[in-house]
């Protein structure tokens, strides 16, 4: 089945007109734009295993999901990055931009549109929050992404949006860092929520589709 999920994400890949990658039903009204984590050009086995998860949940959930690509480079000037300190209001910025045109590039119908950000992509979403930007995101999902904090910052955040934290309880690295983004987000007032997978740095497919059945509209 895993086999077969690829074979059509590829076929889905290669056919697409659009510069994103569209998963789903061109007339979907609910979609989720996905920000990937670094990585490799052409995309790496894991954002490719990653795709293949999303185009799963489209089938189940009856989602769209638009699937842009990162143009800067990280640090190590090799892999991709939606940004490295984003605390910079340009990173934050031109993916917002980027997500927002390949949403309307997939799903020019929608109605309802959601943000999940895995990795690198997931600071993104972090930092929606934290900044208390206005988007037409209406729920934002970060996965495996930790993030600076700054404890001076007293800001109220209860009327900044809603954003599920995804951690892995074996992403040693991530774990901890996430379980304080959200201890410090919750005592801004902010309105987030944690949720735990059995697994590493990873999207966790069944976790994932609970989650936006969660809060995808009924």
């Amino acid at each position: 089945m895993r086999n077969l999920l690829i074979f059509l994400l590829v076929l889905i890949s290669t056919t697409a007109v659009t510069a994103a990658k569209c998963i789903g039903p061109k007339d979907s009204t609910t979609v989720a734009v996905y920000l990937h984590g670094m990585d490799s050009e052409p995309p790496s086995t894991q954002e490719l295993n990653n795709r293949s998860s999303l185009l799963a949940i489209s089938k189940s959930l009856k989602i769209g999901f638009a699937v842009p690509r990162a143009k800067e480079k990280c640090p190590d000037g090799k892999l991709l990055c939606w940004g490295w300190n984003f605390n910079d209001s340009k990173s934050v910025e031109y993916a917002i931009a980027t997500a927002m045109n390949a949403k309307s590039e997939c799903f020019p119908k929608s109605t309802t549109t959601g943000l999940i950000g895995f990795s690198n992509g997931g600071f993104v979403a972090n930092q929606i929050i934290k900044d208390c930007r206005k988007t037409e995101f209406t729920w934002l999902v970060s996965i495996g992404a930790g993030s600076a904090l700054n404890k001076n910052d007293k800001k109220d955040l209860s009327l900044c949006g809603s954003l599920i934290l995804m951690t892995g309880k074996k992403d040693k690295y991530n774990y901890e860092p996430i379980k304080e983004l959200g201890k410090w987000l919750k005592e801004r007032k902010a309105n987030i929520s944690i949720v735990e997978y059995d697994d590493g740095h990873t999207l966790p497919e069944k976790d994932l589709e609970t989650v936006l059945k969660s809060v995808m509209p009924k």
